[in-house]
């Protein structure tokens, strides 16, 4: 039996930069029990557990002050100490080549033109609590989310001797877990528009084996389990239902997307200065699976075969419905232009003001979803001692795993984009070839002809869902061999030395981001999404009060059959496509050095090919937008403006009377964003050397370091140009090498040393006992954690050749030198690099430690106490700088590391017997 417990009175500051402490108390007590149901042959383990946690998170809001709430902004300040002025976007229009607009007088929104559903909106939202980090009111709402966690967990195992020969045993557990959504607004948030995480975590899982000897060597082992989860995001107390929402939008333009789902939340809104309202991806799901396998174990005078196949069912139920609309309010919609706008111009609570969305903007229908798929493997491994010092492994595995399928046979499985659309060609292409390109002096068909590579449009499209006879979401590659050799050689006593080589292929429900059974399918008409409409020369189409007034885009299923999607933007996984490889090869020389110490040294190097990258296979020629600038924003006539039949072409693009040029130079016209995801094509090298030293404990001394050097890089497109060339040429060398980001060094220490005092140790040998029991017998032990800072990736912006890192923390602090970056100018390719080789974000170290002492109480009861610290130096660990470029804090640290506290005690009681 044991108590874990913790107050926090006895804690350090949570967050040392808003001085916020940790309140609530913890405790987590359990016990286990292991007896004889029947004297050797029946017994039963059984543990059960129960805890009450917190988890701490210290965040922060940007909130508008009680001027910008009114539209007042004329004493809204940049970092610097200018007024960040405000433009009006309905005043745009292209003045030499780019978009223009007008500041709005006095930097104030006239009451008029504030939206009525954001106006309800603001006038519901609590206050700020402090005046900000900087001029910009950066933070000015700082909280301490406590989440409180209740969880139990209860495990019941039976182990039945059925003869000598025959053993079997059989295991069943549960765990429930529930979660709060406290309100740490204090009550000011009466329409519930607070961000929410978390959820409730229940399942079940069962597994039993069985073992049967059929002579001393010769052994097979057979197994099979079940689980089930439950993992839903139900928080009662924060549904508004849809009498909040027609208290919010009274024209019902929500109603078609309200279907299936169990709970109504407010929606979800994304501003970025002032982080995420609403209850943040909302899911509702209870996967589920099963689980058999065999093995059989030979031994023969210099061969140990193993021989053992898997069977893994997966099955899904679930839906991750998100934010029924996901509204987003960038400073772009009240900034001075469109493209390269001035960082100190536009403000996300404007933007917000008047209701002018960022064209990330979308609402979604989510049905409930259900994701098959299964997994069959196949082994077999020789460990053949060739002499006293040689030893072989020689194995090869097989896997196959079909890709996810469900029963209504709802998933897209391809787009054919060679198969030509019946009469699109005929009707399209004479509008195009004399539609005028804005200013440009030219039509559309003329500048899609200028294209570096892709000159002509090309109307094809036929989409296909899968079917009965073709159920599976991808035509998974079949001849999935793994070979695993290797050797090890002792070259003497205290010396081995090691080399293997094994291949391995990561499963389709891995590498489809392993959420499919989590609700995350793409269902495409099933499941469709909404656009808010793009700006045209940089007026909004839509506002929050009427964000969709196109309508939303019906669930039409597979209704209209090949024309599916046309007119919409398309996500689609590549069909035929192979698996990420994974190639390994591992060199590793051990030896016994002193007292007992063991050096390990192992190098390996990961070669992946067939890494998924997602392809945008519908991109415009960049150049063109380098060349023509604000002309390509201008807003033409659709040429799809209610071509055809509702039926032969469903999407959004036939509701639009005017679109830009831009949208018309894509090389499918008739699409939007066309994106295959999974695309086989990338590659990834990983190269890691290792060094280990290692000590059993031995005359109460026992420690575990470990260094490890690694270089991880990958594939990636440098920006659209480069993605666009590949696309129409093929060529895997507009494809860059990148560093993965990660920490190169790497150490991990651990270590547990008895404390020498008290009756037989070095000092207090003959103490008497009352004493002994207090002050001897103690035990220390701690892990100390280091790594070293990310590299840090820029975006597209104006940036210097090198940078010189600064090193500082926290508030006006900064972690490089910004001299010489800003935004990127309109119309203009990125030049700067990806990252800078010597500019790397802050460390990682970490120290836990434990105090421990056993008491002996009488020969078969004995009581252990512990003493623990977790980061018991009270270090402090910092998130990497802001590196968006428009942020007030760009190039600083203003936040901790994820997961951050300061120092935490627990004690433990443990009573054995």
């Amino acid at each position: 039996a044991y108590y874990f417990g913790g107050d926090p009175d006895w804690n350090a500051v949570s967050n040392r930069i808003t001085r916020q402490h940790s309140e609530p108390t913890f405790w987590n007590w359990g016990a286990t029990i292991g007896m004889p149901l029947k004297k050797d042959k029946l017994f039963l383990f059984t543990a059960f557990e129960k805890q009450l946690d917190a988890s701490w998170q210290s965040l922060a809001y940007t909130l508008p002050t009680t001027l910008e709430r009114q539209g007042d902004f004329s004493q809204s300040k940049n970092a610097d100490g200018t007024l960040r002025v405000i433009y009006d976007p309905l005043t745009s229009r292209i003045q030499g080549g780019n978009v223009v607009r007008d500041p709005f007088p006095g930097n104030v929104i006239p009451s008029a033109r504030i939206d009525p559903v954001a106006k309800k909106m603001l006038d519901n939202l609590w206050a700020p609590n402090n005046a900000g980090d900087d001029l910009t009111g950066l933070n000015n709402y700082k909280y301490q989310l406590t989440r409180n966690y209740r969880y139990y967990n209860l495990s019941n195992r039976v182990d039945w001797q059925i003869n000598d020969r025959w053993k079997t045993s059989g295991r069943v557990s549960f765990f429930r877990t529930n979660q709060d959504a406290p309100d740490y607004t204090g009550g000011k948030d009466p329409l519930k528009m607070r961000r929410t995480e978390g959820s409730i975590r229940n399942g079940t899982n069962i597994a039993a084996d069985t073992i049967y000897a059929f002579n001393p060597t010769t052994v097979l082992t057979v197994r099979g389990s079940y689980y089930k989860t439950e993992d839903k995001r139900i928080f009662p107390e924060m549904e508004i239902g849809v009498e909040g929402y027609k208290n919010l939008w009274p024209n019902g333009w929500w109603e078609p997307y309200m279907k299936d789902r169990p709970f109504i939340y407010f929606p979800n809104f994304q501003i970025p200065s002032g982080d995420t309202f609403g209850v943040r991806n909302f899911w509702y799901q209870e996967p589920l699976g099963y689980s058999f396998g065999a093995l059989l174990n030979k031994y023969f005078t210099n061969h140990a075969v193993k021989i053992g196949g898997d069977v893994r069912l997966k099955r899904g139920w679930a839906a991750r419905f998100g934010g029924l609309a996901n509204l987003t309010f960038t400073f772009n919609e009240t900034a001075n232009t469109t493209s390269g706008a001035s960082s100190k111009t536009g403000h996300p609570w404007a933007s917000f003001a008047i209701g002018a969305m960022n064209s990330a903007s979308n609402a979604q229908y989510v049905p409930i979803q259900y994701s098959n798929t299964e997994m069959y493997g196949f082994y077999v491994q020789d460990d053949f001692k060739i002499s006293r010092k040689l030893t072989l492994n020689l194995g090869l595995r097989y896997e196959y795993e079909g890709g996810i399928w469900d029963p209504e046979n709802r998933i897209p499985q391809r787009l054919d984009l060679t198969d030509p659309i019946p009469g699109m060609e005929a009707a399209i292409a004479p509008k195009l070839a004399s539609l005028p390109a804005g200013a440009t002096g030219k039509t559309v068909a003329q500048l899609m002809a200028e294209s570096a590579l892709q000159k002509r449009y090309l109307y094809n499209g036929a989409f296909y869902f899968t079917e009965e006879n073709a159920r599976r979401a991808t035509n998974s590659y079949k001849l999935q061999f793994m070979p695993r050799l290797g050797a090890a050689y002792r070259l003497d006593n205290k010396t081995a030395l090691r080399i293997g080589y094994a291949r391995f292929y990561t499963p389709n429900s891995y590498t489809d981001s392993g959420n499919e059974p989590l609700g995350s399918l793409n269902l495409a008409a099933f499941s469709p999404i909404t656009s808010v409409l793009p700006l045209l020369t940089g007026v909004p189409q839509a506002f929050l009060s009427n964000p969709f007034p196109q309508g939303l885009t019906p669930a039409y299923g597979k209704s209209y059959g090949r024309y599916t999607n046309l007119g919409d933007a398309v996500t689609i996984s590549e069909y035929e496509r192979r698996p990420p490889v994974s190639d390994r090869i591992s060199l590793n020389a051990q030896r016994e050095i002193w007292g007992r110490t063991v050096v390990d040294v192992n190098y390996l190097m990961n070669y992946v090919s067939h890494d998924l990258l997602n392809v945008s296979l519908n991109l415009m020629d960049p150049r063109l937008s380098y060349t023509y600038k604000a002309e390509l924003s201008k807003t033409v006539a659709n040429p799809f403006y209610n071509y055809g039949t509702v039926e032969t072409f469903p999407g959004a693009l036939r509701r639009q009377a005017t679109v830009s040029v831009a949208t018309l130079l894509q090389p499918y016209p008739q699409y939007g964003t066309l994106t295959q995801q999974f695309t086989d094509i990338g590659k990834y090298r990983n190269q890691s050397l290792k060094v280990r030293l290692q000590r059993p404990l031995r005359q109460g001394f026992s420690f575990l370091a470990s260094y490890a050097y690694v270089v991880a890089k990958s594939l990636v497109f440098y920006d659209n140009q480069d993605q666009y060339d590949f696309l129409w040429s093929n060529d895997t060398g507009h494809l860059t090498w990148a560093d993965d980001g990660y920490g190169r060094h790497r150490v991990v220490a651990s270590g547990t040393v008895g404390i020498p005092v008290g009756r037989g140790n070095a000092f207090g040998a003959n103490m008497p006992r009352a004493l002994d029991l207090v002050v001897g017998g103690w035990q220390l032990a701690g892990i100390y954690t280091y790594r070293a800072g990310q590299i840090l990736q820029f975006g597209a912006m104006v940036a210097p050749q090198s940078v010189k890192k600064i090193g500082g923390v926290g508030s006006k602090q900064y972690w490089f030198d910004t001299t010489g970056f800003t935004t990127l100018p309109a119309y203009t390719r990125r030049s700067n690099p990806l990252y800078y080789d010597d500019l790397r974000g802050p460390s990682y170290s970490n120290l836990d430690a434990v105090l421990s002492k056993k008491f002996n109480i009488r020969e078969n009861l004995r009581l252990e106490f512990r003493l623990e610290a977790y980061n018991a130096l009270n270090g402090w660990n910092w998130a990497n700088p802001t590196l968006t470029i428009t942020a007030s804090d760009f190039g600083r640290t203003n936040s901790p590391a994820a997961g951050q506290l300061g120092r935490r005690l627990q004690y433990m009681f443990r009573l054995e017997f």
